[in-house]
Order: C-alpha cells, then sequence, then structure tokens
C-alpha cells in the first residue's frame, strides 16, 4: 500500500488509478493509513475524493487537521483540501467552521475556491441542515436572481407587426400601394388554397396557425461561468437534503442552460423529487 501512495499523492495521470488500486486493497489498518495521506496529500481532486470517499465509508480514522491546515493556504491545494473534506463525510464545527466564510464569500479573491468550498457543503450539510441551508438558499435565490435580470430582454415590449399609419402598403398615399396590397392578397390566397388541396389529396389536414410567442434573444446574455455558481448551489442544496430548495428547484429544471438545468435535475433527484422522471440523472460532479 506505502508504495502506491507517492504515485496517487501525484499530479500525474496515474495518480486517480493508483488511488483507485488503493480502494480494493483489503482493509488494513495499514491501506487507511494511505488512504488518509492520499487524502491529506493528494494534488488532484479526483484521487483526494476517491481516498476520502473510501475511508469515510469504512469508518476509517484520518484526521481533518492536516487537511484544514493545507485549506488555510487556498489556491489549487485549498481545492483539493475541501474535496477531501466533502468526501470524508465529517461535518463537525472543526470542519465547517473555516469552509462556511468561504462559501459565504460574496467577493472572493478565488472564486473556484468558493465553488469547492460551496460543494463541500452540499456533501456535508446533510447532518448539519440548519446551518447549511440558509447558506445555500441564499445563494440559489441571489444567483436566480441575478441572473433573471441579466437575461432580461432589452425590449421588454411586444415588437409591432404591423406598418404605422403612412408607411404600410395598403397606404392610400402611396403609389400603386392599393393595386400592391390587392396581388399580396390574391397571392397569399392562392398559396392557401394550394395548401389545403395539399393536405385534402393526402388525406391530412392542415395544423391550425398558433400564436406567435415572443422571439427569445438571439444572443444570451450570461455565459458558463456566470452560471457555475447558481449550478453549483443548486446541486449543493439537494445533496444536502434542504428540503426547502425544491420549490426553487423545479424551474430550473426546464431552464435553456444544460448545465443549470442537469444541476437542478440532480438536486431534485436527491430530495426525491419526481423519481421516474429523474432516474436517468447522473450527478455533474
Amino acid at each position: 500500500a506505502s508504495g502506491l501512495v507517492p504515485i496517487a499523492s501525484g499530479s500525474e495521470a496515474p495518480s486517480l488509478d493508483a488511488a483507485v488500486a488503493l480502494t480494493h486493497l483489503p482493509p488494513s489498518p495499514e491501506v487507511n493509513a494511505a488512504l488518509c495521506q492520499v487524502a491529506t496529500t493528494a494534488e488532484t481532486v479526483r484521487a483526494a475524493q476517491v481516498a476520502a470517499r473510501t475511508l469515510g465509508a469504512r469508518q476509517g480514522a484520518c484526521p481533518p487537521a492536516p487537511i484544514l491546515a493545507r485549506l488555510q493556504k487556498g489556491g489549487p491545494g485549498g481545492r483539493v483540501a475541501l474535496a477531501a473534506l466533502g468526501a470524508l463525510g465529517n461535518s463537525t464545527d472543526e470542519v465547517l467552521k473555516p469552509i462556511i466564510p468561504l462559501a459565504s464569500d460574496t467577493d472572493p479573491k478565488d472564486p473556484q475556491l468558493r465553488l469547492a468550498a460551496v460543494q463541500a457543503l452540499g456533501a456535508l450539510g446533510s447532518q448539519q441542515a440548519a446551518t447549511v441551508g440558509p447558506i445555500l438558499l441564499r445563494w440559489i435565490k441571489a444567483e436566480s436572481a441575478r441572473i433573471a435580470t441579466a437575461r432580461e430582454k432589452w425590449v421588454k415590449e411586444p415588437m409591432g407587426h404591423t406598418f404605422a399609419k403612412g408607411f404600410g402598403p395598403e397606404d392610400a398615399s402611396l403609389p400603386g400601394a392599393k393595386d400592391e396590397a390587392a396581388r399580396f392578397s390574391n397571392l397569399m390566397d392562392k398559396v392557401h388554397a394550394n395548401n389545403v388541396a395539399k393536405a385534402v389529396a393526402s388525406g391530412q389536414k392542415l395544423k391550425a396557425e398558433k400564436a406567435e410567442k415572443p422571439d427569445p434573444e438571439l444572443l444570451p446574455d450570461v455565459d458558463s461561468q456566470e452560471i457555475q455558481l447558481l449550478a453549483v448551489s443548486v446541486q449543493a442544496a439537494g445533496q444536502a437534503h434542504i428540503a426547502e430548495a425544491q420549490a426553487l428547484l423545479e424551474p430550473l429544471a426546464t431552464d435553456t442552460n444544460e448545465e443549470l438545468k442537469m444541476a437542478a435535475l440532480v438536486g431534485l433527484s436527491h430530495l426525491g423529487a419526481n423519481p421516474d422522471a429523474l432516474k436517468r440523472v447522473q450527478p455533474v460532479w
């Protein structure tokens, strides 16, 4: 087991394979110590998560102090530390105390560290719902409102579909306007009659025209990076089993942004909502 630790703790591609190999070894104090070392020192999130999750499932001992010390340094190592803490599942006050300020920071120097902290709260929150719930709900409400504002149409009133007076082809003040309007109307009647004849000949029924819906913006005003905090918070709230989040997640499950929609569906699946509709949904992080 000790021989796999340096590989699993490294930054190279084999680190995850080495961590997985450790999890397949028969449980023993030596293997558990190796898993704890990987969870504490790994340079990649996936290797740390695999080791920590296995150790947590075995209820093996792994002191959080070294991981919390790594978290205080921030940076990539801090993000790995948060992933390890979430996977270990140790939701004591000692563990949550440094995570909560990071997850609550409205102007973080490292936005990715805040995202990792929110994810960790989701992993740890089921046993600390009273503490974690308000933070995640606050982010969901604030980010939902911010994104809704950013997506608002610049022209909020419905666009007109008729010519202004004096500009339409039927306006008598324009030379030949009446004749042009008549020719256009006659042409459209012929097109409609032709469509009816084709439908009758093929035994089909013409579909009734539907009322026009407002055209969506051609380009979204919110990119994928701006969606991240909301998506992570939504999924974390579900994972933490924050029951109050269900009403906030349901509208997002039909969002046009695929990342946000998937996060909402995963969150709802954790909350046990509509299991038949959600049975094929898999976590995205």
